[in-house]
């Protein structure tokens, strides 16, 4: 629960979305105990039946966790796109920020919206057709300023902007990275007892689709506005001989589909 996504629909037709991370440095300050020790642990270690969280659990499961309904501490990156997936030309804001998610869905629910199996009913409505699909405890407040509907909406409003982008960065070449991954199931004991891959949705696809937005707005303002404090990854170039191999095996795949067709 570190990261959140708002979308709302602008009377000019483009679309505003908002990229909140948690503010751990609000909570966590440079050099003290809790500090070095995130900087000799560097990341949360999923196992198949527990988590190695980074920061103590108090912080990382509560003050700096964006849970549903209440305030929460963020930095915050916002910004404007049309729907064909194009990004506006208006400014980005970036800031720290105070945010009220309204709902905690998951990848399954978030995916039934999209394809319209929960979610459908009239906008005052907090109950659904379908319960099983989206659990009571992941919507939002019955008596909230947000139903079920609303939320849906949102979701496929970003679904949609996102499939465009995602378009429009394949059509100019972008690098696809579909690499299995895979889940386990465990026992009551918490044993592994099956392994299986792990389904990518459209819906995991929609918040890689903003993060990636947000991650190359925040480098190009730190390229444009923080001189060599900007600290970026940076992949060198390719090898020769592996790049010869790449595009060797490239023709050879092309040549084979051709004879292929051919014959």
């Amino acid at each position: 629960m570190d990261d959140a996504l708002h979308v709302t629909e602008l009377p000019d037709g483009t679309v505003e979305i908002g990229v909140h991370i948690a503010d751990v440095s609000h909570f966590v300050k440079p050099d003290t105990e809790v500090d070095v020790e995130a900087q000799n642990r560097s990341t949360t270690v999923y196992l198949v039946d527990q988590v190695l969280p980074m920061l103590p659990r108090p912080l990382c499961e509560i003050a700096c966790s964006l849970n549903e309904n209440v305030d929460r501490l963020a930095f915050s990156c916002v910004w404007q796109m049309n729907k064909d997936g194009t990004m506006c030309t208006t400014a980005v804001w970036f800031g720290k920020s105070i945010i009220r998610s309204c709902a905690r869905l998951d990848y399954q629910i978030a995916q039934n919206c999209i394809e319209n199996k929960c979610g459908k009913l009239h906008e005052n409505s907090w109950d659904d057709e379908n319960s099983e699909l989206w659990s009571k405890a992941r919507r939002p407040l019955k008596n909230g300023p947000w139903s079920c509907y609303q939320v849906a909406e949102d979701v496929r409003l970003m679904h949609l902007v996102a499939k465009e982008r995602r378009q429009k960065r394949s059509e100019n070449g972008a690098l696809s990275l579909n690499k299995t991954k895979l889940s386990f199931r465990t026992d009551s004991n918490n044993n592994p007892m099956k392994c299986e891959p792990y389904p990518i949705m459209d819906s995991n696809r929609l918040i890689e689709e903003y993060m990636l937005c947000a991650n190359y707005l925040v480098a190009e303002y730190m390229i444009l506005n923080c001189g060599p404090l900007a600290m970026l990854r940076r992949h060198p170039e390719p090898l020769d001989k592996g790049l010869a191999e790449v595009v060797g095996e490239r023709e050879w795949l092309t040549d084979k589909r051709l004879h292929l067709l051919l014959n």
